[in-house]
């Protein structure tokens, strides 16, 4: 357990719904591993004053939160300061004011290197267009600028952000499972990315599912206890995949490292989770 005493900052999880979070467990144990002075809890909140709120952590101790559904998009609205779209990281300084990042690229691209050499696709075709996966394209078109991408997206909203990001090099299909063989005609070796939430809401887009028999590439599904029949289906095809789990970790290493300039490793995290 987190050693505490009567200054001990805390930290937590903010989020609607929050009760099957594994954050507290990663973060609690690192902070032991680490030799913090910290506590780690979950912060449920289903009120609309988001601005509010943030305004009153720092003074309720908190040194730093995570950031879950449905609020990323909110805290980052909340926050004109801040250019980005998505947050999911937040860090109080000695003068109360909000530091701000998103995980999910970088913790998306760590996890992936685990893998395999994310450079080697022909393109990367993604299924949503939200702020996890506007973050994990960002990130990912710093390190290679010139690989294609399609973007199988439910709303338009997006798209002018997305194509800036991908320095012109995106296509964008409309939200059909048709739209997957049409989208592997530019390239089979590709990496796919599940990035909607569609199965937290009980949709596992089955219909998708049936249309990966061309698919020779990685296929990720960046959800984590929700799995989608995309990932099922993949893994029956002999499909190289990822589920959401190694993104978490890494996302929670990446979150250390912005409140503590260090994290515990990501082996010992997997294991607490394995026997959790």
């Amino acid at each position: 357990m987190p050693k505490i005493s009567g200054k001990t900052p805390k930290y937590g999880i903010l989020g609607s719904p929050i009760a099957k979070s594994l954050s507290p467990a990663i973060h609690n144990h690192a902070i032991s591993e680490l030799g913090l002075d910290a506590l780690y809890v979950p912060i449920p909140y289903d009120g609309e004053d988001i601005n509010g709120l943030i305004e009153w952590l720092p003074k309720l101790g908190y040194a730093g939160i995570n950031i879950t559904v449905p609020f990323k998009e909110k805290v980052a609205a909340a926050l004109p300061q801040i250019v980005l779209d998505s947050v999911n990281t937040l860090r109080f300084d000695a003068d109360s004011q909000p530091k701000a990042i998103s995980t999910d690229g970088k913790g998306f691209y760590r996890a992936l290197e685990r893998e395999c050499h994310p450079g080697d696709f022909d393109q990367i075709i993604v299924l949503g267009s939200g702020g996890a996966v506007i973050s994990i394209l960002d990130y990912f078109y710093q390190k290679h600028p010139q690989i294609r991408t399609q973007v199988i997206r439910r709303s338009t909203r997006n798209d002018e952000r997305i194509q800036k990001i991908c320095c012109g090099n995106a296509k964008f299909k409309s939200f059909d499972p048709s739209s997957i063989p049409s989208a592997l005609e530019d390239g089979k070796n590709a990496l796919f990315i599940q990035g909607t939430s569609a199965p937290m809401h009980g949709n596992p887009l089955s219909d998708f599912a049936n249309e990966l028999d061309r698919l020779e590439g990685f296929l990720v599904d960046i959800t984590y206890g929700y799995p989608s029949d995309l990932l099922k289906s993949g893994k029956s095809k002999g499909l190289k995949t990822q589920d959401g789990l190694p993104m978490l970790i890494e996302q929670a290493r990446v979150s250390q490292e912005f409140w503590w300039n260090k994290s515990a490793s990501y082996d010992e995290i997997l294991r607490v989770l394995s026997n959790s």
